[in-house]
C-alpha cells in the first residue's frame, strides 16, 4: 500500500464518518477544519495533494497527543517537502505564497485532529492504534 492509498484511506473515513451522522454535534471537529483549510488554498492543491496533507496532520495529531506514537523526522519532513515541490511555472513569489498556504493548511488540519482527539480522547487513541496496525510499515510512526 502506498502513502497515497494511505491517506486515501484516512479521507473516506473521515468523509464517511460525516455522512453517517446527521447533526453537526456527531461529525468530528477535523471535517470541518480540513474543509475550512482546503477552502482557504482555494483549489491550489489536487485531490491527490490533500488526501496526502490529510494523512500527514493525522499522523502528527496522533503522535502529539497519543502515548506510544512518535514520528519517523526523516520521513514526515520527505512527505512535507514533497507537497512543497514547486512547478517550475510558478515565480518566487508564487513559491513562497504557496509554502505558506502549505503551513497553513497543514497546521490548520493537524489542529482539526487534535480537536478530535480533545472531544475523545480514548476513541481517538483506540481509532490511531487500529490505524498504525492497519497500516503497519506505512506511516510515519517510528513504533
Amino acid at each position: 500500500m502506498t502513502a497515497r492509498s494511505l491517506t486515501i484511506a484516512l479521507v473516506a473515513t473521515a468523509l464517511c464518518a460525516a455522512s453517517v451522522t446527521a447533526t453537526a454535534q456527531t461529525v468530528p471537529p477535523s471535517v470541518a477544519v480540513v474543509a475550512h483549510a482546503f477552502g482557504i488554498a482555494d483549489g491550489m492543491f489536487s485531490p491527490e495533494q490533500e488526501q496526502d496533507i490529510v494523512g500527514i496532520a493525522y499522523q502528527s495529531a496522533v503522535a502529539r497527543t497519543c502515548r506510544g506514537f512518535e514520528i519517523d523526522l526523516e520521513a514526515y519532513q520527505g512527505a512535507v517537502n514533497a507537497l512543497a515541490s514547486t512547478p517550475d511555472e510558478l515565480s518566487a513569489e508564487e513559491t513562497t505564497f504557496r509554502d505558506r498556504i502549505i503551513m497553513t493548511v497543514l497546521g490548520m488540519a493537524t489542529g482539526g485532529f487534535i480537536a478530535d482527539f480533545a472531544a475523545n480522547p480514548g476513541e481517538f487513541c483506540e481509532e490511531a492504534d487500529t490505524f498504525r496496525s492497519d497500516f503497519a510499515g506505512k506511516t510515519f510512526f517510528t513504533n
